[in-house]
């Protein structure tokens, strides 16, 4: 049995999941050790807030058009799948790369909430957006569309399944890199 001891917990039930998880694997531990009892006590729940992001429900994302899906027309038939449709993401994403259709997106659902960081952000997007860095942004570009899943294939890699495709990819990937570090 786990006994919860907390003053005014209210909890979404994704928390009530994750505190369930929580003392199911507290329990299956202490069964490991000899002479533990089979009781979990909770004296107290502490929420941790993170004050770098701003927390947007999926209500919020989907009345502001951030995202939008269309559905294909052999999705009817059950071929294809949804694309992107009309929406902020579309209008924004100029991104050349995987990981940077999946930073930009990352950074919609999670938008900044301190305000150096804000401001840090549009000094970039400013300085980039000037005419007499339109050689940067060309070599910057050419060079992120270069960059390929590193992480995947850095998995790959692990799992000692790498092909000599992969090899050349991910060394592409750490030139494009450096080129656009320098």
């Amino acid at each position: 049995h786990a006994t919860l001891h907390s003053s005014n917990l209210i909890s979404p039930p994704f928390l009530v999941s994750a505190f369930g998880a929580l003392i199911f694997y507290m329990l299956k531990s202490k069964a490991m050790l000899p002479g533990a009892s089979d009781t979990v006590i909770v004296n107290d729940i502490v929420g941790l807030r993170n004050t770098s992001f701003m927390r947007v429900d999926i209500d919020t994302i989907e009345g502001l058009s951030i995202f939008a899906k269309e559905l294909h027309p052999n999705l009817i038939q059950n071929k294809g799948r949804a694309k992107d449709g009309l929406s902020l993401f579309t209008l924004l994403d100029r991104t050349k790369s995987s990981l940077g259709r999946q930073r930009l997106r990352e950074w919609l659902y999670r938008p900044l909430a301190d305000i150096s960081s804000i401001q840090n952000r549009q000094k970039g997007v400013e300085i980039m957006s000037k005419v007499e860095c339109r050689d940067l942004q060309s070599s910057i570009s050419s060079d992120m569309a270069k960059v390929g899943d590193v992480p995947r294939t850095i998995l790959r890699i692990k799992k000692a399944c790498a092909t000599s495709l992969d090899w050349g990819r991910f060394i592409q990937s750490l030139q494009a890199m450096m080129r656009i570090l320098k």
